[in-house]
């Protein structure tokens, strides 16, 4: 099945899962997708993930963009595009997205 708001999706080493449809998640409950393999975009799709969500891409993970460049196709969570194909191939380690931690200011 396609992944809803709320779910944690972990892709293994040694699998590929390809974003082959444009994918846009109109909810308040945040997506989170780790990538110990591949996360592969065909050209023109997105992901439009929700606020608080992330895509955690581990060491020896990547996501790698379809063959249209540019704006071509791109994660964007919570109306920012975090990452698109004109980046080129994105590896791990690295996180994207999430939530900064609440902070309170004392004094200006």
């Amino acid at each position: 099945r396609v992944p809803t708001c709320g779910d944690t999706v972990d892709i293994p080493a040694g699998f590929t899962v390809t974003v082959n449809s444009q994918q846009t998640y109109a909810c308040g409950t945040p997506l989170i997708i780790i990538v110990h393999g591949t996360l592969k975009f065909t050209t023109g799709n997105k992901l439009d993930m929700p606020c608080g969500s992330l895509v955690q891409v581990m060491t020896g993970g990547q996501v790698v963009p379809g063959n249209g460049g540019g704006n071509s196709n791109y994660i964007m969570i919570c109306n920012t595009v975090y990452w698109n194909a004109s980046s080129g191939t994105l590896t791990g380690p690295v996180t994207i997205g999430g939530s900064p931690l609440p902070i309170k200011l004392l004094s200006f």
